[in-house]
């Protein structure tokens, strides 16, 4: 994969060798360590340049599929960061942004899927093209500062609402509860990440109804902040104290958080729940794990203050 051995094989084919790995590590997590340590292996002292850059690119998508163990995590987190500043190959930009994925995926665990081709080449790809998926508001804002600086909100955001309504979301039974079709989920996810944001070719709003829930679940840090989060169980029932939490989030937050309740205020009518058998309380159990999350691990935690979130 790497290049070291020629084993005369095109670029699709590369791919699928990563994807078969991606899928060894997902089915057996024993091994995960071992596909690691045989990357960092390959990446030490090795005089071939291209090599070198494969093996970091190979890093960025198993950061982004499954996590190393406890035990290995901090050698791992160490050998990667011992990197930061070796500006041959952009090894620089590669490593920083394996550090971030690994944070991530070791607080969050491993995929349920293996990737698709089209995703493992965007995963080789994101150090250098950042997504607006699985980052800040504040990164994502700053981002597109630079193409729509008059815009207040993260383009992807009315974006997917507007195709939601365009694709007659108001009338499709379920909306926001039926997950979409996998494969075009996937395919819209990909075009926002090359900035393609059209929905050609789609026509099931449960398709960017299902990736808005993502984005928001998939920010680095929650729509509302953590910080937030034990007072907004306290006072789940209290609307005044409620809106003047929502007052006090940051500027960003509170924005996107406004934007969304008021774009699933047009689902709320009669009319509307009658044809998608989604009222106030089916929409709140859809989208309060993409407005909270809880900081505890404890189950029992975790269950009880489901229906605060909820409410």
């Amino acid at each position: 994969i790497m290049g070291d051995r020629h084993r005369g094989r095109g670029p699709v084919n590369v791919l699928e060798d990563i994807q078969w790995l991606l899928d060894r590590g997902i089915l057996h997590g024993e091994l995960r360590d071992e596909i690691y340590v045989q990357i960092c292996k390959q990446l030490t002292k090795n005089p071939n340049s291209e090599s070198v850059r494969k093996g970091w690119e190979l890093l960025c998508v198993m950061a982004v599929t499954f996590p190393p163990s406890k035990n290995f995590e901090v050698y791992l987190m160490q050998f990667v960061s011992e990197h930061f500043n070796i500006q041959e190959n952009q090894v620089d930009l590669l490593s920083k942004h394996v550090h971030s994925r690994l944070t991530r995926i070791c607080k969050r665990g491993p995929k349920g899927k293996v990737l698709t081709l089209a995703e493992i080449e965007r995963a080789k790809e994101a150090p250098f093209n950042p997504s607006v998926f699985g980052e800040s508001l504040e990164f994502v804002m700053e981002l597109q500062k630079k193409t729509h600086p008059e815009l207040k909100l993260p383009r992807i955001l009315p974006f997917l609402a507007d195709a939601i309504l365009e694709l007659k979301g108001q009338s499709s039974e379920g909306i926001f509860r039926v997950p979409g079709d996998a494969e075009f989920i996937t395919e819209l996810k990909l075009r926002i990440e090359k900035n393609r944001y059209d929905i050609s070719g789609i026509t099931d709003p449960n398709v960017p109804s299902s990736l808005l829930k993502f984005w928001l679940r998939d920010l680095v840090e929650p729509l509302i902040p953590t910080d937030f989060y034990d007072r907004c169980i306290k006072h789940a029932e209290d609307k005044d104290m409620t809106i003047e939490i929502v007052k006090s989030l940051p500027e960003i937050n509170k924005r996107v958080v406004v934007y969304t309740i008021d774009f699933l205020q047009k689902f709320d009518n009669p009319e509307t729940v009658t044809q998608t058998k989604m009222n106030v309380h089916n929409l709140a159990m859809c989208f309060a794990p993409n407005f909270l999350r809880c900081p505890s691990d404890n189950l029992s935690v975790i269950f009880e203050n489901t229906k605060y979130e909820q409410a």
